[in-house]
C-alpha cells in the first residue's frame, strides 16, 4: 500500500523541520539575490535548496506538494537564466510559494488530509510568472493507476502480439468513424454504444495493465455519458474522448509499454476524475470507483473549505522570523530618527537612508496582505522622502509623529500575525469587545502551563504518598488539581483529556483519601499510565503536535482497569473507613476480609489491601512514580487468640541497606517498546538513523559550546537535538530514550533563559548525556543491554535544574548500587521498652 493511501503523518513531522529550515535558506537567497541581482551564487543556492525540498516530498508522497516546490525550482532557474520577462511579479510569486508552502505542512503535520487542490492557485501563479499554461484541478488528482484491473474488465491477451497490433489498427478505424459520428450528432446512442464495443475490444487484445486501463476507463465514462448522469461534463467528456484517439495511436506505433506514465496516463486521471466528480454514476463508473478508490480522493466542502482557510495563515516559526525583522527594521528607523532630533544641523538628506528600509518593510507586509500597517509605513516613507528632499521642513514635531505612526505599527504588529491564520479573513473586523488575539494565545499559552504544573504536582504528590509509607495527607491537594486541569480543558474545548484528568483525581478522591486504602503494585502501574499519558498528551498539546488520539487511548485503559472510566461522581471521607493509627495499642486483630475495601462492586482481589496487610511488592518505576519496597509480618501466635485478646503489639519501621545489581534499572528498558500503535518496522528504521545523525550532531555542537560555555547560541543546536530525541522517541515508542532526552532538554531550557548558569557541573552533565546516545541507539537496534548510568544523568538533570549546583553523575552512580529501605513489622511494646531495637521508629511517630 502506497503511504499515500493512509498516510502516517509521523514520518512528515520527523522531516518537517528540516524542510522548514531549508525553504527558510531558500526565502533568504532570494531576498539576497533581488537585494543583488549580480549575486548568482545566492539564486543558485535558492534552485537547490528548493531541489533538495521537493525531493522530500516526494519521499513522503506529497506530490501536489512536490509539484509546488518543482515549479518554484524551475522559476528560480529561469530568473537565474534571465528567462523571464516581468521579474518583479516573478519574485512576488516565488516568495509566496516560500511563505504559503510551509503552511500547508504544518496543517498536514496536525493530522490532517493531504488536499493538494488547494495549492492550485499557487501552482498556476508561478507557472503564469514563466508564460506556462494554467493546469487544471484534475492535475492534482492522483489515483493509484497501478491498481489491478478487476474480473468485471475484458481479460487479458496472451495471443501473438503482431497479429493483435494489426488488429487494434483495424478496430482505430472503426473507433474514427463512430467518434466523427457522434461529433456530428448522428446516432448518438448508437455510436455511444459502439465506441465502448470498440474500446472493449481494443483491451482484450492487450496483456498488461498500462495497455489495457485507458480504454476500459473511457468505456465506462461513456457509460455513463449514454445512461445520462454526466451530462454535466458532456463538453470535458467530449474533448477528452477526441484525444484517446492519439493514445490508440501510440499503442499500435510503440506497443503497451509506451502508455505507461505517458499522456495516456494523464488522459486517463483526467477521466477518473470526472467518475469521482460525479454525484450519480453507471454501474461501470461505479466499478470504476471501487478500483481506483475514488471515494476517498476528492475532500468533502468542508475538508475542501478549511484547507483553502490554511492557506490564508502562515507558519508560525516562518511567520515569528518574519515579524522580528520587521521589528528590527521598525527599531532602526526610529533610532536613526531619535539621533537626527539630537543633532543640531543635521542632514535632511541623511533620512534617505531610512526611505528604503520602510520600502523594504512595507513590500513584506504587502506579500503577508497586511494593507492597513502597510498603508501607514508607506505614508511615513512618503514624509521621509519629502524631508531628504527638503520638499518638507524637517521640524520636530513632524519626525515624532512619524515615530509615532512606527511605533504603533510595531505594536500591533503581533496581532496582525495572528490575524492571518484567521479563516474568511474577519480577523481585522473583529469585534472590539474580544481580545486580541495574541493576549488570547498568551492567555490560553497560561492556562496549558498550568494544567502541565498542576499534573506534576499530582505526580509529585502520588511519589510522596509512596515514599512516606501511604501517608494519606500527602494526596489531600490532588483531586482540586485534578479538577483544575479537567476545568482548563472544558475552557479550550477539549473534554476528552477533562474526563480523564476528572478520572484520576476521582480514583484519587475516592479510594485513597475517602477509604483510606492502599494501592497494589498492578494499581499504581495503572494510575501511573492515566497520569503520564495525560501529561504527554499537554506537552505535545502546547508544543501543537499532531496524533494524540492513540496517547489518550493509554489513558483511558488505564483508568477503565481501575473501574473510572468513564469517571463516576465523588464521594466524601467515610467515617467506616477511618484508619486507627498505628502508633497506638492494637485490641483486635482484624480478619483480611475486614481490611478489604471493595469498591463497585468488583472482587476484592483486583481492588484495596488495608494498611496492615500489604502484600511485599517489588520496587520499580513507572512513569516517573517510584515506588518503595515494603513488606508486613503477622504477629506470632499467642494462646491469648482463641479467647479474643492478643499481646501488646506495636508497628514499627526501621531501615534496611542492601547492595543493588550495578546494572541501571532502565538499562532493560532501553529498546523499544512492544506493542506501540501504528508504528511499523520500516518507521523506526527511519527513526534510528534518524537518531545516528542526531548523535553525529551533538558530538559536533558539543565541540563547538565546550570550546565557549558562556556562548548560549552554541547551546541551542544542543538543546533542539534533545528535543527532536525527545519528541521522536515517545512516538516511536522508545520511552527510555524520550524521557532521557527530555530531562536533559528541561535542565537546557534552564540554562538558556538564564535560570541556572553553564557552569562545570552542566558541562559535564551535557557530556555525560551524549556520550550515553550512542548505547542507547544500540540497544534500540537490539544489539545489547546498555551500561551507562541513565538515571543517575537523569537525576543529576533535574537537580540542576532546580539549581542544585553540586550534584555531579559520578555521586548518583555510586549511590545507586546501595538501597535503602524502610520495612514494616510488629514487635511488642515490651520490647521496645526493653530498647531492644534502639534502630527502630513508631511507624505513627
Amino acid at each position: 500500500m502506497r503511504l499515500q493511501d493512509n498516510i502516517n503523518f509521523t514520518t512528515l513531522q520527523w522531516v518537517k523541520p528540516e524542510l522548514d529550515e531549508t525553504l527558510g535558506v531558500a526565502r533568504q537567497a532570494l531576498e539576497a539575490y533581488v537585494d543583488n541581482p549580480g549575486d548568482r551564487d545566492v539564486m543558485r543556492s535558492c534552485a537547490d535548496s528548493l531541489h533538495q525540498v521537493q525531493g522530500t516530498l516526494r519521499m513522503v508522497e506529497l506530490y501536489g506538494a512536490a509539484m509546488v516546490a518543482e515549479e518554484m525550482e524551475t522559476l528560480a532557474i529561469s530568473l537565474l537564466e534571465e528567462h523571464v520577462a516581468q521579474r518583479e511579479e516573478a519574485y512576488a510569486a516565488l516568495m509566496r510559494g516560500l511563505m504559503q508552502l510551509p503552511d500547508y505542512l504544518e496543517r498536514l503535520s496536525s493530522g490532517h488530509r493531504d488536499v493538494p487542490v488547494v495549492l492550485l492557485p499557487l501552482l498556476n501563479e508561478l507557472r503564469a510568472s514563466r508564460e506556462q499554461e494554467a493546469l487544471s484541478e484534475s492535475a492534482l488528482f492522483t489515483p493509484n493507476l497501478d491498481a489491478p484491473l478487476p474480473p468485471q474488465a475484458p481479460a487479458a491477451s496472451s495471443g501473438d502480439a503482431a497479429q493483435h497490433r494489426g488488429e487494434i489498427a483495424e478496430l482505430r478505424l472503426r473507433f474514427q468513424q463512430q467518434l466523427l459520428a457522434w461529433f456530428r450528432g448522428q446516432g448518438t446512442q448508437q455510436q455511444l454504444a459502439g465506441m465502448r464495443n470498440t474500446l472493449h475490444a481494443i483491451a482484450a487484445r492487450c496483456a498488461t495493465v498500462p495497455g489495457r486501463r485507458l480504454w476500459w476507463i473511457a468505456a465506462g465514462v461513456l457509460e455513463g455519458l449514454d445512461q445520462g448522469v454526466l451530462k454535466s461534463h458532456a463538453a470535458e467528456v467530449r474533448q477528452l474522448i477526441g484525444k484517446v484517439d492519439r493514445s490508440i495511436r501510440q499503442l499500435i506505433e510503440h506497443g503497451e509499454e509506451s502508455l505507461r506514465d505517458s499522456d495516456a496516463d494523464d488522459l486517463a486521471r483526467k477521466l477518473l476524475y470526472i467518475v469521482a466528480q460525479a454525484k450519480q454514476r453507471s454501474p461501470q463508473m461505479t466499478l470504476l470507483a471501487q478500483t481506483y478508490g475514488l471515494e476517498g480522493l476528492l475532500p468533502d466542502a468542508g475538508e475542501l473549505e478549511h484547507a483553502r482557510g490554511s492557506m490564508a495563515g502562515h507558519n508560525r516559526a516562518l511567520l515569528d522570523s518574519v515579524s522580528r525583522a520587521l521589528k528590527d527594521d521598525l527599531l532602526r528607523v526610529k533610532d536613526a530618527l531619535d539621533l537626527f532630533l539630537r543633532q543640531q544641523d543635521a542632514d535632511p538628506a541623511r533620512l534617505a537612508e531610512q526611505t528604503e528600509v520602510l520600502d523594504r518593510v512595507g513590500d513584506t507586509l504587502g506579500m503577508l496582505a497586511l494593507a492597513v500597517p502597510r498603508r501607514v509605513v508607506t505614508e511615513q516613507r512618503r514624509v521621509l522622502a519629502d524631508i531628504a528632499n527638503r520638499v518638507r521642513p524637517a521640524d520636530e514635531e513632524t519626525l515624532l509623529d512619524v515615530a509615532g505612526a512606527l511605533l504603533y505599527v510595531e505594536a500591533s504588529l503581533d496581532d496582525h500575525i495572528e490575524s492571518l491564520g484567521a479563516e474568511g479573513g474577519q480577523a481585522e473586523e473583529a469585534p472590539a469587545t474580544l481580545l486580541p488575539r495574541s493576549e488570547a494565545r498568551h492567555i490560553l499559552a497560561t492556562l496549558m502551563h498550568e494544567a502541565i504544573a498542576n499534573t506534576g504536582k499530582v505526580k509529585d504528590a502520588i511519589v510522596a504518598f509512596v515514599e512516606s509509607g501511604w501517608q494519606h495527607v500527602q494526596l489531600a491537594d490532588a483531586p482540586a488539581l485534578m479538577d483544575e486541569v479537567a476545568g482548563a480543558m472544558r475552557m479550550l474545548s477539549s473534554p476528552r483529556p477533562g474526563q480523564i484528568a476528572e478520572g484520576i483525581g476521582r480514583f484519587i478522591g475516592n479510594e485513597l483519601l475517602a477509604d483510606k486504602c492502599v494501592p497494589t503494585s498492578v494499581q499504581m502501574d495503572q494510575l501511573a499510565d492515566a497520569l503520564a499519558a495525560l501529561e504527554y498528551y499537554l506537552e505535545a498539546a502546547r508544543e501543537h503536535r499532531g496524533g494524540l488520539e492513540h496517547i489518550l487511548d493509554v489513558a483511558e485503559h488505564g483508568l477503565g482497569e481501575l473501574g473510572y472510566w468513564p469517571p463516576p461522581a465523588a464521594r466524601a471521607a467515610s467515617e467506616a473507613a477511618e484508619v486507627v493509627p498505628v502508633a497506638a495499642p492494637v485490641t483486635t486483630e482484624p480478619a483480611l476480609s475486614e481490611t478489604v475495601s471493595l469498591a463497585h462492586g468488583q472482587d476484592s482481589s483486583a481492588l484495596f489491601i488495608g494498611d496492615n496487610d500489604m502484600p511485599p511488592a517489588a520496587a520499580h518505576d513507572v512513569g516517573g512514580l517510584h515506588l518503595v519496597e515494603t513488606e508486613a509480618l503477622a504477629p506470632p501466635a499467642s494462646a491469648g487468640d482463641e479467647s479474643g485478646e492478643v499481646d501488646d503489639w506495636v508497628e514499627i519501621e526501621e531501615e534496611v541497606v542492601e547492595q543493588a545489581p550495578a546494572v541501571d534499572p532502565l538499562a532493560a528498558d532501553a529498546g523499544f517498546q512492544a506493542g506501540t500503535d501504528g508504528i511499523d518496522d520500516e518507521i523506526r528504521e527511519i527513526f534510528l538513523e534518524e537518531m545516528q545523525e542526531e548523535i553525529t550532531n551533538l558530538q559536533a555542537g558539543e565541540k563547538a559550546w565546550l570550546a565557549d560555555p558562556e556562548r548560549l547560541a552554541s547551546l541551542t543546536p544542543i538543546r533542539r537535538s534533545f528535543h527532536t530525541l525527545k519528541g521522536s522517541g515517545r512516538l516511536v515508542g522508545a520511552r527510555v530514550l524520550g524521557e532521557f532526552s527530555w530531562k536533559v532538554e528541561d535542565m537546557l531550557n534552564r540554562v538558556l533563559d538564564g535560570s541556572i548558569q553553564p557552569h562545570e557541573g552542566v558541562q559535564a552533565l551535557v557530556r555525560h548525556a551524549i556520550a550515553a546516545l550512542p548505547q542507547l541507539l544500540t540497544a534500540l537496534e537490539g544489539n545489547g543491554t546498555p551500561d551507562a548510568p541513565f538515571s543517575a544523568i537523569m537525576e543529576t538533570a533535574e537537580r540542576l535544574g532546580k539549581g542544585q549546583d553540586t550534584a555531579r553523575v559520578e555521586e548518583l552512580v555510586g549511590a545507586m548500587h546501595t538501597v535503602r529501605r524502610m520495612v514494616k513489622r510488629r514487635v511488642p511494646r515490651a520490647q521496645i521498652a526493653a530498647n531492644a531495637i534502639p534502630a527502630a521508629r513508631l511507624a505513627g511517630g
